[in-house]
């Protein structure tokens, strides 16, 4: 067999549920402004603003995010999209992360259910960690396996391995399983952390999800690869290799043009809409025409390593 034809196609790498929170302040007015705007957008989508409460906290819900306040301060919890675009944007304007999942879905190679049966019966040979046994539940539907889920959920590290085709009931997910980890507490948010302060997260994302789980006994076959981004590849467990093209995207611009198109231009466009687009370009320190509503989804659209 080929390389080309040992390869398995990753769907998506990325942050799929954050959970950020604030202490009562500044922080947290500038949180759940943020995450107020991320409702309004997913509200622009069709999705319906309604009451939101959960442990104290009460707020909004639309769709993919959630937002409320409390005598404790603010939190903010997305998921899919809007954790996928907007995880670094919540953590720069929270103090804490409580919860960050990380996932990767491919195609793999022997289809899903085979994939699943395998690594069943590779957590039953699996060595003990710290003299105990892993722990496991592997879930069985009528053709078979279709999801597995390792460690507690209480713990710091929970991991789950599932058909996504079969969990969304969407089309374009058909044969594809998801590896995914959750991370809770000071484990979420120093993961968070790191994945900030790099250049390729998608990179560190993916070498993550893919040692927690061959630590505890699943292998992985060929090569996970990211169509979207050509140029991030995992070999084995180990290795990362990254074409000098990657270092050209400047990612660090990339996340500097993103941050100004999700948390300033709001602002400014509400500002300008009130007739202070003078002012507005007085305070930015700029002299020509304000166009970001227009422009930045552009570069963005160029730039993104996304």
């Amino acid at each position: 067999m080929s390389a080309h034809q040992n390869r398995i196609l990753c769907k998506e790498v990325s942050i799929d549920y954050i959970t950020a929170t604030s202490a009562c302040g500044p922080t947290t007015r500038n949180l759940c402004a943020f995450a107020k705007w991320l409702v309004s957008q997913e509200v622009q989508e069709g999705c319906r603003a309604r009451p939101w409460s959960n442990t104290g906290y009460r707020g909004t819900v639309a769709g993919s995010i959630a937002y409320g306040v409390s005598q404790q301060g603010g939190i903010v919890r997305a998921s899919n999209q809007v954790s996928r675009e907007h995880w670094g944007q919540l953590l720069s304007l929270a103090d804490n992360v409580t919860r960050l999942d990380l996932q990767v879905t491919l195609r793999p190679l022997a289809g899903t259910t085979a994939t699943l049966r395998r690594h069943h019966r590779e957590l039953l040979k699996a060595p003990r960690q710290r003299g105990k046994p892993i722990k496991f539940k592997v879930y069985y539907g009528p053709d078979g396996p279709e999801g597995i889920h390792i460690g507690r959920r209480v713990s710091d590290r929970f991991g789950r391995v599932y058909d996504k085709g079969l969990e969304s009931g969407l089309p374009e997910y058909q044969g594809y399983l998801r590896y995914e980890v959750e991370l809770h507490r000071k484990v979420a948010y120093g993961m968070a952390q790191f994945l900030d302060s790099q250049e390729l997260d998608q990179r560190a994302m993916l070498h993550y999800v893919h040692t927690f789980f061959t630590v505890r006994g699943l292998s992985t076959s060929g090569t996970w690869h990211i169509p979207m981004d050509p140029a991030v590849f995992l070999h084995g467990a180990q290795d990362c290799e990254l074409p000098p093209a990657v270092n050209r995207s400047r990612p660090e611009v990339v996340k500097a043009l993103r941050w100004l198109h999700n948390s300033v231009r709001p602002c400014v466009e509400r500002l300008t809409a009130l007739g202070l687009a003078e002012e507005v370009q007085r305070a930015l320190g700029v002299h020509s025409e304000i166009r970001m509503a227009h422009q930045f989804p552009d570069v963005l659209e160029k730039e993104s390593v996304h």
